[in-house]
């Protein structure tokens, strides 16, 4: 079966995502990750490694970049030879994933919604908690549960969703990205329940949600009030867990 990220990859490079991706998204995803300095980081769904060269950049001991899509995997490895910082780059499917080492954090952004049901997620998680060292962290961004989709929109920061008036587990989502020519991916909504029931079962502990915020100079980057409209209807939240020490 055809990966939507490899028919979309050559795209997904040029979507203007900036403003939200600096200032909403990633300051946001790296701080609660936390520091990453020294330490080995495992970036699962890591696309063509927007994260995993952030992760590096960082001072990250090791950066193990994985996803899916080959193409994107691609597009890792070929800005890893223009700009080597040290990332290893597979391609695995991440419910399929093996121990490609004992990390100290698992970064997973925007990856289990693609999950095509219960089981298969908990694969995905599964297959994280063994990655982990006991005692690790991880940390995924997911769609927001209670998006309200009669709420802002989100076309402004570079994308929009197709996202059904009463969500049930299971039900498609679509994330519409106005490249050229467009972009349209399909996900699945899954509520708050589900999530963490299903980290929990797939062996995560400590399972905590958190909000998208914005940095202290988004302000002076973009105006005022330019992400009211997002904060106010926020297609995304962020989820941390531990790998049990015991």
């Amino acid at each position: 079966m055809v990966n939507q990220y490899d028919v979309a990859a050559a795209n997904y490079t040029e979507a203007d995502m900036t403003a939200f991706r600096t200032c909403v998204e990633s300051y946001s995803f790296l701080r609660n990750l936390g520091s990453v300095a020294g330490r080995s980081v495992l970036d699962v769904a890591c696309g063509e490694g927007f994260y995993s060269r952030q992760f590096a950049e960082l001072g990250a001991a090791r950066v193990v970049a994985v996803d899916a899509s080959a193409e994107m995997v691609r597009h890792g490895r070929e800005a890893e030879q223009a700009a080597p910082l040290g990332i290893e780059y597979h391609v695995h499917d991440a419910a399929e994933m093996p121990v490609l080492g004992e990390f100290d954090l698992v970064a997973a952004t925007y990856l289990l919604h693609y999950a095509a049901d219960t089981d298969h997620m908990r694969s995905m998680c599964a297959r994280m908690v063994a990655n982990l060292r006991p005692g690790g962290r991880f940390v995924t961004l997911v769609p927001n549960p209670e998006l309200d989709p009669a709420g802002p929109g989100h076309l402004k920061y570079g994308f929009s969703l197709d996202w059904p008036s009463a969500a049930a587990d299971g039900d498609e989502v679509v994330l519409n990205i106005p490249t050229d020519p467009p972009m349209a991916l399909k996900l699945r909504y899954w509520s708050r329940r589900t999530y963490t029931e299903v980290l929990a079962t797939g062996g995560f502990s400590e399972i905590e949600w958190c909000p998208l915020e914005c940095a202290p100079d988004a302000e002076d980057l973009y105006g005022p009030g330019f992400f009211d409209d997002y904060l106010a209807n926020p297609h995304a939240m962020i989820v941390r867990a531990v790998r049990p020490a015991g």
